[in-house]
């Protein structure tokens, strides 16, 4: 994909449960590989900044819902994580001239990819447990299921506590969230944008092969990280980076 001149406007979703402060260090590490990005975290009701709110129950409210907030003139980027993954792909696909291009990370859609890749039935158990407990309990489960960096596990549960203090996300939002992404059925249309599509080889929530499968099916590049884990941003957060900024300058 050929570079684009002057700033580069990207938005940032998360995946279920998620907010903008759990990107970590990725977004500086983002602004060092790509000096003339701009960055755009965006919390979706039920997260974050909007904790307070009810989580929408489907894929094309919640972008319906993202289309309405401020964000900057011309076609953005999308950098979707998981669930954030799949609001990039309905919003490039039904309205594409506010679009440039998409970074989908650790995602899937159906029909595309079976259920059980889509999510592995022995990560069932974990999220349930995840779903149902609270406090470091909860985050310390979220971080077991999506992260393999295990030697920043304590650090990362404590601070992951913290948001979940500030900004409480509620059992019936993560269940509004999990329906959402389970019941999204994306068609089989290719891209209307380019697409670079990434997978960490250690997830353990989402079947790897389920990126394979999109890029094979869209012709699109494929970056595979050997040891990273669902959320690579964070296992893999520089790696991911420099294969983000040379698939946008090179053509």
């Amino acid at each position: 994909m050929a570079a684009e001149q002057g700033t580069q406007h990207w938005l940032l979703l998360r995946g279920l449960g998620r907010e903008r402060r759990h990107w970590g260090d990725f977004t500086e590490q983002f602004s060092q590989a790509m000096p003339h990005a701009q960055l755009h975290c965006i919390d979706l009701p039920g997260n974050g900044c909007e904790y307070w709110q009810r989580s929408l129950a489907s894929i094309p409210e919640m972008v319906d819902w993202l289309r309405n907030q401020p964000r900057p003139p011309g076609p953005v980027y999308l950098l979707g994580l998981s669930l954030g993954g799949m609001l990039a792909w309905h919003w490039m696909q039904h309205w594409p001239q506010e679009v440039a291009a998409v970074v989908m990370v650790n995602s899937s859609l159906a029909p595309l990819c079976a259920p059980w890749q889509r999510l592995k039935p022995a990560a069932v158990p974990c999220l349930i447990r995840a779903i149902l407990q609270s406090g470091t309990a909860r985050e310390g489960a979220v971080f077991d299921l999506t992260c393999r960096n295990v030697k920043m596990r304590s650090r990362t549960v404590m601070q992951w506590r913290t948001y979940l203090d500030d900004a409480p996300v509620t059992r019936l939002n993560l269940l509004r969230q999990l329906w959402a992404a389970g019941g999204y059925r994306a068609g089989s249309a290719v891209p209307e944008r380019p697409v670079l599509v990434a997978s960490g080889t250690q997830d353990q929530l989402v079947n790897a092969h389920c990126s394979t499968i999109m890029a094979e099916k869209w012709g699109a590049p494929l970056i595979v990280h050997p040891l990273a884990g669902h959320d690579l941003p964070y296992d893999q957060g520089e790696w991911l980076c420099e294969q983000i900024a040379a698939w946008v300058a090179n053509d």
